[in-house]
C-alpha cells in the first residue's frame, strides 16, 4: 500500500523565509495607511459639512463656547476621525445553543 502524504505549499522551499517577511511588512504597512485614510475619510466629510451646514456647526459649538471658523471644520473633523479611530470597541455575544 502507498501512503500519500500532503506536502505544504512551503516544505522543501526557499520562499518561507520571504513569505514571513511580506507579512510582517504588509501588516506594517496597514498600520500607517489605516490611520491616514481615516483622516482623509475625516476631512472629506469636514470639507462636505463646511459647504452644506458649517454656519450651523458653527453657530452650535459658539453656542457651547467653542470659537471655530467655518474654514476649520475639515482639519477638525480629519483630526477627531484620525484619533477616534483608536478608541472603538465592538462587543461580541456567543449563544451556547
Amino acid at each position: 500500500m502507498s501512503s500519500y502524504k500532503m506536502k505544504s505549499k512551503f516544505e522543501g522551499s526557499d520562499n518561507a523565509g520571504i513569505v514571513i517577511l511580506m507579512c510582517v511588512l504588509a501588516l506594517i504597512g496597514l498600520a500607517i495607511i489605516v490611520p491616514f485614510l481615516s483622516f482623509v475619510e475625516g476631512y472629506f466629510v469636514g470639507w462636505l459639512a463646511k459647504i452644506t451646514i458649517g454656519g450651523w456647526l458653527v453657530k452650535g459649538a459658539a453656542a457651547l463656547g467653542i470659537t471655530i471658523s467655518k474654514d476649520s471644520l475639515p482639519i477638525i473633523a480629519g483630526t477627531l476621525a484620525f484619533f477616534g479611530q483608536f478608541f472603538k470597541t465592538s462587543n461580541v455575544k456567543w449563544n451556547k445553543d
